[in-house]
């Protein structure tokens, strides 16, 4: 990116591109401003705390919100494309500590790209290995077989961290009709630093799968429907899962297990369990159980 000093404020500044596309976003049928004024919404955010992090402070300050700037400065016919400037007023408390608004971008694509690649690997199941090395630059790992390696800032690991959310509301917003085709944010010369689109979206989507192999659990059955071989099942402490009231079918429709087992304390069953996996809080959690009779 190349520096832009058009006095949007003194220090580093920096101009970038944001370009949303689609059909509800041209010249002669105007633009979406709901759309518009979210991505920008979200992006503010997310810029906000890039510059937290940078900086090593927990909240943004009345003088913080003060020295960082973020000006929309054009808009321009065709998809709607604003020019951006991302600036930051030196104080006496960064003399020792220069804000570079280029390393906040950085940081901010590093962020972007390592929870593409968390989340890809969280939904297949797959580890991922961390190694700082001494210059700050952190290399991330995932894969068994055919690795996937990004080297990215190391405070781009807390501002995914902090951030997730913000990164998660904007990849939905494309659109399978193609309404809002993508949201990208480039640099002054139209490169594509962030960009989310179909795939992006697929990406940061809520997902669901079952896990290849069965656990044991110990529980009560709670209340069953015979005709649709499902119900709900109280698990108790000492289980791989916390404790608490989850939905149940039978893996095998065989309803003899309800008068053998239901209503009973303390019973053993197998099960295969179905997890979500939600990106914006990177968190699993048992959607449904299938139970072996």
């Amino acid at each position: 990116m190349q520096n832009d000093t058009n006095e949007v404020c003194e220090g580093s500044v920096e101009r970038i591109n944001f370009r949303i596309k689609g059909k509800s976003f041209n010249k002669e049928t105007g633009y979406d401003l709901r759309t518009v004024a979210k991505s920008l919404d979200e992006f503010g955010k997310i810029i906000e705390k890039a510059y937290l992090v940078t900086i090593n402070e927990p909240t943004l300050t009345k003088e913080n919100r003060t020295n960082l700037q973020i000006k929309l400065r054009t808009v321009e016919d065709g998809s709607f494309l604003g020019g951006i400037d991302v600036g930051v007023i030196g104080t006496a408390l960064q003399l020792f500590q220069q804000v570079d608004v280029k390393n906040v971008i950085d940081i901010t694509k590093g962020a972007f790209e390592f929870l593409k690649l968390r989340n890809n690997s969280s939904k297949k199941g797959v580890p991922m290995i961390i190694n700082n090395s001494e210059n700050g630059i952190v290399v991330v790992t995932s894969g068994s077989g055919n690795e996937i390696n990004i080297t990215i800032p190391e405070k781009s690991l807390d501002l995914a961290e902090k951030a997730q959310s913000n990164f998660s509301s904007l990849a939905k917003l494309p659109t399978n009709d193609g309404e809002v085709e993508s949201v990208t944010i480039e640099d002054n010369k139209s490169n594509p630093v962030i960009k989310f689109d179909d795939e992006t979206r697929e990406n940061f989507k809520v997902s669901s799968s079952y896990e290849d192999d069965t656990v044991e659990i110990v529980g009560r059955i709670i209340s069953a429907n015979e005709k649709t071989c499902t119900g709900r099942i109280n698990i108790g402490k000492g289980n791989d899962m916390n404790p608490g009231e989850y939905p149940f079918e039978l893996i095998d429709r065989d309803i003899s297990i309800f008068h053998q087992k239901a209503f009973t304390d303390g019973v053993k069953f197998r099960a295969l369990r179905k997890i979500k996996y939600d990106p914006s809080t990177n968190k699993k959690e048992v959607e449904l159980l299938k139970l072996i009779s």
